[in-house]
Formats: C-alpha cells, sequence, structure tokens
C-alpha cells in the first residue's frame, strides 16, 4: 500500500524491507521478519544451531551499521550522520594507535589523541540526539577520554615535577596510558557497560542481549580485551617494548576478527552449556526476534 511504502521510505539506508518479507541490514545478511502468528517458536531449536552458526559466522563487532531508533522523519543530518556513524566503530579505535605517530613528540599525541576522543564523544552525542542511537556516551570513547584528559592535566606545566612528567611521557607511558584504560574498562564494565554490547546494542533490542549465545559472546570479546589491556599494562612496566606491544595489539584484533567463527564452529557446545538458559529466555521472550537470521 502506499501507507507501507511511506514507511519503508522513511527508514535510513541501512535497514529496509524487501518484497519477500524480509529485513535487510547491511553487513548481516537477511534478518528474518516476526512469523504470520507474530511469535518466534519457544522451543529449544528455534533458532536452530545450523541458523545459529550460519548468522554468527557473519558477525563482526568491529563492523555494524547503525540501527534507526525512534525516528519518524529522517533530516539531512540524519542521513550524513548515518554515514559517518557507519565507521565510527572502528574509528573510535583510533586514539589508541595516534601516539604511536608522535614518537618525537609524545605530548602533541596526548593532545590530538585527546582532542579525537572528545570528538568521538561529540559526535556519538549528537547520534544519539538525533534517534540513531540509544547511547549517549559510549565505554569506549568516554574511557580514552577520560586517560588522555588525565594524562594530559598531569602533564601539564606545575601539576608535577618536571622529571615525572618527562617519565609519563616518555619510559611509563605505556604503563599509565593503558593501567588508566584497563581500570576505566573494568569498572564500567562492573557497572554493566560493556563497550563490546555498545556496539551491539544499536542493532538489536535490550532483551535479545541477554540472549544466552550473545550474552556469552559479549563476555568472551570484553574478557580478551581486558586481558589485551592488561598485558599491555604489564609490558609497559617491564619495558614497553614497541614489538611487544604491537604484537599484543595484534593478537587482540585477530581475537576480534576470529571469535566469531570459532563461536559459529562451537555453537553445538554452547548451546548444549547454555540448554536451561536458552529455553528459559524463549519462555520470558515469546515474541521476541533474533537478529543476524538467529
Amino acid at each position: 500500500t502506499n501507507e507501507q511504502t511511506e514507511q519503508r521510505n522513511l527508514l535510513p539506508p541501512s535497514l529496509h524491507r524487501g518484497n519477500n518479507n524480509t529485513t535487510i541490514m547491511s553487513g548481516y545478511g537477511t534478518i528474518p521478519s516476526p512469523s504470520e502468528d507474530g511469535r518466534r517458536r519457544s522451543s529449544i531449536s528455534a533458532p536452530s544451531r545450523d541458523e545459529l552458526r550460519k548468522a554468527l559466522s557473519r558477525v563482526s563487532l568491529t563492523d555494524i551499521t547503525p540501527l534507526q531508533v525512534n525516528i519518524t522523519q529522517p533530516s539531512a543530518a540524519y542521513d550524513i550522520m548515518a554515514k559517518i556513524m557507519s565507521v565510527m566503530a572502528i574509528v573510535s579505535f583510533v586514539p589508541l594507535f595516534l601516539p604511536m605517530f608522535f614518537p618525537d613528540d609524545m605530548d602533541l599525541g596526548v593532545k590530538v589523541a585527546f582532542g579525537l576522543s572528545l570528538l568521538n564523544m561529540g559526535l556519538e552525542y549528537y547520534w544519539y540526539t538525533l534517534g540513531g542511537s540509544k547511547i549517549a556516551f559510549r565505554v569506549l570513547s568516554s574511557t580514552f577520554s577520560v586517560t588522555y584528559g588525565t594524562i594530559f592535566v598531569l602533564t601539564r606545566d606545575g601539576v608535577l615535577d618536571p622529571a615525572l612528567q618527562d617519565a609519563m611521557l616518555g619510559r611509563w607511558f605505556g604503563a599509565v596510558f593503558n593501567g588508566l584504560t584497563f581500570v576505566c574498562l573494568a569498572v564500567a564494565s562492573i557497572l554493566g557497560h560493556s563497550f563490546v554490547t555498545d556496539a551491539m546494542s544499536d542493532m538489536m533490542d535490550e532483551d535479545v542481549l541477554t540472549y544466552p549465545i550473545i550474552a556469552h559472546s559479549a563476555r568472551r570479546m570484553t574478557q580478551l580485551w581486558m586481558t589485551i589491556f592488561f598485558l599491555l599494562f604489564f609490558i609497559g612496566v617491564i619495558g614497553d617494548p614497541d614489538l611487544l606491544s604491537t604484537l599484543c595489539l595484534g593478537l587482540g584484533f585477530a581475537g576480534n576478527f576470529l571469535y566469531p567463527k570459532h563461536l559459529s564452529n562451537t555453537i553445538d557446545q554452547k548451546m548444549d552449556l547454555y540448554k536451561d538458559e536458552i529455553e528459559q529466555w524463549n519462555k520470558d521472550h515469546p515474541d521476541t526476534e533474533l537478529p543476524m537470521g538467529m
């Protein structure tokens, strides 16, 4: 009908409905629409293991297309921000590497990274005000803003002894930065705010985030990066060799890329491990559709 066509046209470019009664999300393949009776199956076989395995093989936690949140008439600003935010999952990691490009002027590197972190926070908040996100300030950008902001303040003239400031921007930079990052992420995680679930929140409902397999994946990815930042802190304490730090970060991103594939290969074990939890979740959320073809 004309009304349905108008509703489809209001959706952002990353989300539309096709004629085959499916919802398509860029980068994730087909997401099934609700069944005719509006209810998902409540048995342990819904979704099937094969469906879940195929869905997980398409997932990347650093490539998540923003999903529309309660917006009826996208503005020109919304369309522009949708394009910008589609790459923010990657850009948000950039402050992590910036100081590496300023080996002879770490103070400048800190200033640039601090500024970019604040810019990321500003863009995320603006995207939130436009209705494009459920989260005003994300954990990762907030963490980098706090971390670089702390180093920036402590290295201003007169705040600390000059020798200590030189050490903070030199020999001990890796230990200070990664130690602060680890603490911030740990506190956020304890308070129930993981940067991994941040990345997933705009592509699925809060109920879906509690689905045992999805929650398991989020925990493992959070644990992976917490481990990486702790190792980076430890490397900084013992001497901050560049090769080890680079290798450690490489392992983190490799794990980020490979874990969904590992999860899909071991989905039978995970389904058995969380059999009772999945059955209870299905009973508690009979009308909730799972994303990514699960």
